[in-house]
């Protein structure tokens, strides 16, 4: 499979998500690594044997320049005019959620996403599977990291990832299991505007195949509204259903 990133690669936002992605880069044996984030960044987070570029303060996108390929950590808005400008440069703008996709082996991925119980609802999923002795892996939102779980990475394991808005605005490929809770409005000091933390949600489904399978509240008019944009099978849950 080709690789993901493209030398030199940024992180940006260097919390544990972005942690994560260094030591992702470090493993495919990228060398060229460029972290940006408003807050000073501890030393001792970084490895010796490189030297790693760093950028923090008011001008911390300012690392923008050094990079082809940018990993962004969820909580960084990828609206930002600097974003924006840096694709429009021909600079790749990703994130752990899509070269996760892009990179598992995994066969089977659900994803669930909604405004509340997400947590609750992957916990129920992996008990479940679980009590069935299937091999399985929570992640993402709620558990490891995404590209910590390619540590481990196996075709016969199901993965079951919680997904928040911030890391379903930008993607591009949806899972072959969609949960959709019930959806109404959340993080709108982040986001624009309740049609795009909306929007966001239905990236979920927009890329499923016919093969897929979309399992959505109908009790939530935001839920079944997502339902409609997916080419997949829609199972429904809920009063009358």
């Amino acid at each position: 499979m080709m690789q993901s990133v493209v030398a030199p690669v940024g992180i940006l936002g260097f919390g544990v998500e972005g942690q994560s992605s260094l030591q992702y880069l470090l493993s495919i044996g990228i060398k060229e690594i460029v972290i940006m984030d408003k807050n000073p960044i501890d030393p001792q987070l970084l490895p010796k044997e490189i030297e790693i570029k760093t950028f923090t303060g008011e001008h911390y996108l300012d690392g923008l320049k050094e990079c082809v390929t940018v990993i962004r950590s969820a909580g960084v808005y990828p609206m930002l005019p600097e974003l924006l400008k840096f694709q429009m440069n021909g600079g790749l703008l990703t994130s752990q959620i899509e070269i996760y996709f892009q990179e598992t082996k995994a066969k089977k991925i659900i994803g669930v996403t909604g405004t509340l119980g997400k947590g609750s609802v992957v916990s129920m999923i992996a008990h479940i599977l679980k009590s069935v002795n299937k091999p399985c892996e929570i992640g993402g939102n709620f558990g490891i990291p995404a590209l910590d779980l390619l540590k481990t990475d196996s075709p016969d394991r199901v993965v079951i990832l919680e997904l928040s808005s911030f890391q379903l605005m930008t993607l591009s490929i949806s899972p072959s299991i969609a949960v959709v809770l019930r959806v109404t409005s959340e993080h709108l000091d982040w986001h624009h505007s309740v049609e795009e933390y909306r929007d966001a949600k239905a990236n979920l489904v927009r890329y499923q195949k016919k093969s897929d399978c979309c399992i959505y509240l109908q009790d939530s008019v935001h839920a079944t509204a997502i339902a409609k944009q997916t080419k997949a099978l829609t199972l429904s849950f809920g009063h009358g259903a």
